[in-house]
């Protein structure tokens, strides 16, 4: 075999010092159009009033130390970011720079879990164009929650991403104080942060040398979820929720409505009747919404806001698995206000990523293609034990859940309230593929095969292998001096 001469070798670390410059412009112009891409989005046009606004706004007048604030009718952290900022042009400015803080420092933190090289620089840039589509972007220019629960969701991943790469106590505390933003910024959060507190404790029970630092993980995310979860339950403002719910996908239909009348729901034959009269127009879904302010309803309503309300709603779930995860597809959808599911109608002066959003945001189909390539590439390469792909692993699977649950939590603008969810599910798959495709390129296309030992297939391998590259191809294709020998 032919030995390099060690002018190859001083060329190729010419190359690659050469390379490095080339690099940095592109990951400088990368967050350059990222951050002009996010300010011009706030600052387009007048920021956006809803009606949700409102509602935040009345639980900012609350004192700093009223429970109105704190278990008000809103997650307390919006009302605190308003009564902080003090208007709506200071609400957007501030929650667009917190969003281009987290998500800067995610798409950081997953580069460095990435193998040297461009690989980094791809995994940096994919993040920040995931975070330039529209699921993510649209909400910089209005005053809702959606922009500050995707920070802190972008920066409770980078901090995950951090400590499973080393577990050090500030970064656990980093990824507490992350998850409780999240959990606090809105209801369907607590959940996503609950469930993946569980997954990391139930982790932790398997014989592994990171097994303490799985329980200070696990018992930090579970303090966090179960704070704003307490709060939740002493406001009583997921009764609206479950309204929505029987509003929509109970009182309409006189089967449901048999079947909750014999599990204890009062006022059954007046419900029928006001489903009978109702004539909703063409494409849209019957919503029947008893007067709650009628005295004749009032043993409905006091039912629904009772524990029966929602236990028995649960139940009801139970006892149909299927329509639990096929209800989400039937068009027309079983919601209202839902803006005919087109996240469009909140874009308001956005700007166009039609390119990225086809990239990125594709349909239910397009993430399970996404999903399938990641696992494939993943047990090719060898990944499959890292723990940084086990977190993506995690994510997308807490996600996908999320989603369910967020489009069963509620009967109105499911399209909306799901976005955390479903842009979690995104982000997850994304990193699981960039994870994964490093040590698939190295084991198959470029066929190091002193890099790796087939046998072993190990991915820690294949990544030393790709920190390492051109002394491993050296010393592959090198042979001994005559002198030597």
């Amino acid at each position: 075999m032919r030995r390099r001469s060690a002018f190859a070798i001083r060329w190729r670390h010419r190359d690659r010092a050469a390379v490095r410059p080339s690099a940095g412009a592109v990951v400088t112009l990368a967050w350059a159009g990222f951050a002009v891409l996010k300010i011009s989005q706030a600052v387009s046009g007048p920021p956006g009033i809803w009606q949700d606004t409102l509602q935040y706004q009345a639980v900012a007048r609350a004192g700093w130390f009223s429970p109105g604030l704190w278990t008000g009718q809103r997650a307390p952290v919006i009302p605190l970011l308003w009564k902080l900022t003090g208007s709506s042009t200071g609400f957007v400015l501030t929650q667009t720079c917190i969003s281009l803080v987290c998500w800067t420092v995610l798409a950081l933190t997953a580069a460095r879990v990435a193998s040297p090289g461009w690989w980094r620089v791809a995994v940096f840039v994919s993040v920040l164009a995931l975070a330039s589509t529209q699921p993510v972007r649209l909400w910089d220019g209005s005053v809702l929650s959606e922009t500050t629960a995707l920070s802190f969701l972008a920066l409770l991943v980078g901090t995950l991403l951090s400590v499973v790469r080393k577990f050090t106590w500030p970064r656990v505390a980093a990824v507490a104080l992350s998850a409780l933003g999240f959990a606090a910024t809105r209801d369907t959060s607590i959940l996503t942060v609950l469930a993946l507190a569980v997954a990391v404790l139930c982790a932790a029970s398997w014989p592994s040398s990171a097994r303490r630092g799985a329980l200070a993980l696990g018992g930090a995310m579970l303090v966090a979820g179960a704070l704003p979860l307490t709060l939740l339950a002493v406001s009583g403002r997921s009764d609206v929720n479950v309204r929505d719910n029987y509003y929509v996908r109970v009182f309409p239909y006189s089967a449901r409505v048999a079947w909750f009348a014999g599990h204890g729901m009062p006022e059954a034959p007046r419900i029928k009747a006001l489903a009978a009269a109702n004539r909703p127009e063409p494409g849209q879904m019957p919503v029947v919404a008893p007067d709650p302010q009628d005295p004749v309803f009032t043993p409905l309503y006091t039912w629904i806001s009772s524990a029966d309300g929602a236990d028995v709603y649960l139940e009801w779930l139970a006892v149909h698995p299927t329509y639990l995860f096929t209800a989400p597809f039937h068009q027309p959808p079983e919601t209202f206000n839902n803006a005919g599911g087109h996240l469009s109608y909140y874009a308001g002066n956005s700007a166009s990523t039609r390119a990225l959003d086809r990239i990125f945001a594709g349909p239910w189909w397009y993430a399970v293609g996404i999903a399938t390539l990641a696992v494939a590439l993943a047990s090719l390469g060898g990944v499959t034990r890292r723990r940084e792909w086990q977190l993506a692993a995690l994510l997308a699977v807490v996600g996908a859940a999320s989603v369910v649950a967020a489009w069963q939590g509620d009967g109105q603008e499911v399209t909306r309230h799901t976005v955390e969810a479903d842009v979690q599910v995104r982000l997850a798959l994304l990193l699981a593929l960039l994870i994964a495709l490093p040590d698939w390129w190295l084991r198959y296309v470029r066929r190091l095969p002193c890099a790796v030992d087939q046998s072993a297939r190990s991915g820690a391998a294949v990544k030393l292998a790709a920190a390492r590259e051109y002394q491993v191809e050296v010393k592959c294709n090198q042979t001994p001096d005559e002198d030597d020998s």
